[in-house]
């Protein structure tokens, strides 16, 4: 019961590591009232004619996990905007899972 809006930065140039995956996967399973939002990060070093071709790299990839509709990039302030709007558009979807269940508040939480 923290968060409405998630948003992941991906990686141009490795996408997602192991670690992604794992983290990915665990938000995922927690039932998000929304859809988790994908950003891709710098593409300074990315030919501008290369960068659609790695956004298809990376939706196919996310597509195993969830409907990813699209990945924003933030190179323009229309981009930014575009990503604000959305961020406010989104619908929240009824979380029964969240309401069915305990919650629990840790003062100290050490992950390994």
């Amino acid at each position: 019961k923290v968060c409405d809006n998630v948003i992941f930065l991906l990686c141009p140039h490795t996408g997602m590591s192991g670690r992604g995956e794992m983290i990915l996967t665990s938000v995922l399973a927690q039932s998000l009232p929304t859809d988790p939002i994908m950003v891709l990060g710098s593409t300074d070093e990315i030919p501008p004619n290369k960068i659609n071709e790695v956004k298809k790299t990376m939706l196919k990839a996310l597509e195993r996990k969830f409907p990813a509709q699209k990945i924003f990039t933030l190179d323009s302030d229309s981009d930014t905007f575009n990503l604000v709007r959305t961020l406010g558009a989104q619908k929240r979807r009824c979380n029964l899972m969240r309401e069915r269940r305990a919650n629990m508040i840790a003062e100290n939480v050490v992950y390994t």
